[in-house]
């Protein structure tokens, strides 16, 4: 049986149409496997996102020159901006709310001798100047270019005022206490 040109052209084309036809199914599958993966990576994004702004306390990451990258929306609203993108657009540092020049060389020392800072408290200013005080707990970050930080801080004004009208409170009550007992004292050696 003699094939002729045309027939094995026919089948040739036939062939390739094939392979090309395989060769779009199989992107066409990686397409739709890649765009799951990204849609769900774009929903875990989206949580991960939602929790870090749904904390009351501020969460942020700086780079090595103390320049905030990113901070959640309470962050950005203790210390007084309208939003986290202002704050991270404005190249604002974080070194630059601190208000005692020896609290932030002791919280520097700290983190550089622990690698770590918890719960330590400083008096900061808001951007409107503002004063309060807050609580903060840092850690070093590797990133390009350095060592950056990231933290958790709040707002712990209540508090220590609070503490501060406790010791008062405690100090006064000492006071009558000693005035009342060299009171009764006084009135024992009358008598006597």
């Amino acid at each position: 049986m003699a094939y002729h040109r045309t027939d094995i052209l026919l089948v040739l084309n036939f062939f390739f149409l094939a392979l090309a036809l395989l060769v779009v199914y199989y992107y066409a599958y990686r397409l739709r496997f890649e765009l799951k993966r990204s849609d769900q990576r774009r929903k875990l994004a989206e949580k991960y996102r939602a929790l870090f702004n749904s904390t009351s306390d501020g969460v942020f990451q700086c780079d090595s020159n103390g320049r905030i990258l990113v901070i959640n929306t309470a962050g950005a609203k203790i210390l007084g901006f309208d939003s986290s993108e202002e704050m991270t657009r404005r190249k604002v540092k974080i070194g630059s709310f601190c208000v005692n020049p020896e609290d932030r060389r002791r919280l520097i020392e700290q983190l550089r001798k622990n690698g770590q800072v918890q719960n330590f408290v400083l008096k900061v200013k808001r951007n409107n100047g503002e004063l309060f005080f807050a609580e903060a707990t840092l850690n070093f970050l590797s990133i390009e270019g350095g060592k950056g930080i990231q933290g958790i801080f709040r707002d712990v004004t209540k508090r220590v005022h609070l503490e501060e009208e406790l010791r008062n409170y405690s100090e006064n009550l000492e006071q009558k206490v000693q005035e009342k007992t060299e009171e009764i004292l006084a009135l024992e050696r009358k008598k006597a």
